[in-house]
């Protein structure tokens, strides 16, 4: 339920809801209407990277500057600053897909 899970994390609840609809639409979670309705997991946590969540809820592109170069940029094509961030993209891409939701649970129940 959204109200548990806001009070529990300290989310604002629009806030919130806006997530579990991008990861409905995403196909993470469903939704399940009525009284003791609320959200399921579509999958198994371990079949779900990081990844997979972050684009479902931020989009595609983290680094959205580098897919907009200005068309007249001078350094477009060969910017030092633009390469850095594309590898740190893909670094950072690779370290999601490799990482299972279950893992950070896994994490977060040993912090507890």
């Amino acid at each position: 339920m959204i109200d548990e899970v806001s009070r529990t994390e300290r989310i604002p609840k629009s806030f919130l809801a806006k997530i579990f609809q991008s990861l409905v639409k995403a196909g993470l979670v469903r939704s399940i209407r009525g009284a003791g309705g609320g959200f399921a997991l579509v999958k198994d946590p371990a079949q779900v990277s990081i990844l997979e969540i972050i684009e479902a809820i931020e989009g595609k592109n983290r680094f959205p500057a580098l897919q907009q170069l200005k068309p007249d940029c001078d350094h477009a094509g060969g910017c030092a600053l633009c390469g850095l961030f594309e590898q740190a993209q893909d670094g950072v891409k690779m370290s999601c897909r490799a990482r299972p939701w279950s893992d950070l649970i896994r994490e977060q129940d040993t912090s507890n």
